[in-house]
């Protein structure tokens, strides 16, 4: 429709689209690999069970106490397999303490995109996609992560203060909440925020960091049979993270075609019209606009959101910071909301609930929250 030249389309968007955002899948590849590792030797397992029995049988401290530790385990985990992991021993333990399925849901979800959002293999693909540094991505998410974890408090303490105080069914807690056969040192148990801390405290580039955790996972839990089962990691964990790498070349692809000047001419006018032009509009247009994060839409970063943002780049009417931030705002809607997301499907399955009741439910929450963090960019870019 734009007539793009051939020559363009070749080698534009499909000879040099596919490696724009090498750099991303790079990193993600990388910490996918911890992440198998960190799984493989059961290090996830041992600090939820420990965090439930320091927490004892007061729901609302475990309940917070098992978001908290979600939100950190998944500054490394990612993927469905890491949320099939991890919420298979946090349910039955939320559940056997009577918090209904949609809270325990909710806290499920708001740990997973707590964690999400400071996962730094998610920062390359902005600062690859967009022109950012990392130190731009590292400083609104530091602000985002706070909201998702006030956020889920007040869920917590409106779910709990309804909730009854019944066990659905008769549970063997211990069973749950016991711990590895095998024991690991203490340090081990720092292994999925190394990367996370070598970024915030000695601004370690996002693979580097990867690598370090890596390697400190690897010395960390040495055992006899670990070259195997770090070598093991290195295929399971790349394999996890091939759907994020595909989609991820197809952003790349799609960004370079709608860079195109003929594309740029054609949409720029229509851009302009709703690009707000002071503070308080940047505010109330993104935060009506939110909801179109979900089902893939043209707010969501994984899907329509990249050709979107790729248009308003081209507009210079807002600063990579400022796109950067509205695409980090309105994808907390997608991250706990979306009924698209392989994890929100299984969760809902787990617990027996509709997938859009979850979103219907935590919906409201999670609009408060992007409302806010579009005023922290508005005062921090616009």
């Amino acid at each position: 429709i734009a007539r793009e030249p051939l020559d363009y389309i070749l080698t534009e968007v499909l000879g040099k689209g596919p490696i724009r955002l090498s750099s991303a899948y790079i990193a993600a590849i990388f910490g996918g690999i911890l992440a198998s590792y960190v799984s493989n030797m059961k290090i996830t397992d041992g600090i939820i069970r420990s965090v439930a029995e320091l927490a004892g049988d007061r729901p609302f401290i475990v309940a917070l106490s098992l978001m908290v530790v979600t939100a950190l385990l998944f500054t490394t985990l990612g993927g469905l397999g890491a949320v099939i992991m991890t919420g298979s021993i946090i349910f039955p333990i939320l559940l056997s303490l009577g918090t209904p399925p949609i809270l325990a849901a909710g806290i499920m979800l708001i740990g997973i995109s707590a964690g999400g959002t400071l996962n730094i293999a998610g920062w390359q693909l902005y600062i690859d996609f967009l022109g950012v540094t990392q130190q731009d991505v590292k400083s609104f998410a530091l602000y985002i992560a706070p909201l998702y974890l006030i956020t889920g408090v007040v869920v917590l303490i409106l779910g709990m203060s309804n909730r009854k105080l019944m066990k659905a069914w008769a549970i063997d807690i211990q069973k749950f909440q016991k711990k590895p056969k095998e024991k690991l040192h203490p340090l081990a148990y720092l292994s999925p925020i190394i990367p996370l801390l070598a970024v915030l405290i000695f601004n370690v580039p996002i693979i580097p960091a990867f690598i370090l955790g890596i390697i400190y996972t690897l010395v960390s839990t040495w055992r006899k049979g670990s070259i195997n089962l770090m070598t093991g990691s290195f295929f399971k964990g790349t394999e996890s993270v091939l759907p994020a790498v595909f989609l991820m070349i197809g952003i790349g692809m799609l960004l370079n075609s709608v860079t195109h000047p003929n594309v740029s001419k054609a949409l720029i006018p229509f851009m302009e019209m709703i690009i707000p032009g002071n503070r308080l509009m940047f505010i109330l247009i993104f935060t009506i606009l939110a909801p179109l994060a979900l089902y893939r839409g043209p707010l969501n970063i994984w899907g329509m959101g990249s050709g979107l943002a790729g248009i308003l780049l081209a507009t210079n009417t807002l600063s990579p910071k400022a796109i950067m931030a509205i695409l980090m705002s309105v994808g907390c809607i997608q991250g706990v909301c979306d009924p698209t997301n392989t994890h929100n499907v299984w969760i809902a399955n787990y617990l027996s609930v509709d997938v859009l009741t979850i979103t219907k439910k935590l919906l409201p929450f999670i609009w408060v929250l992007v409302f806010f963090a579009l005023t922290i960019a508005a005062f921090k870019y616009f």
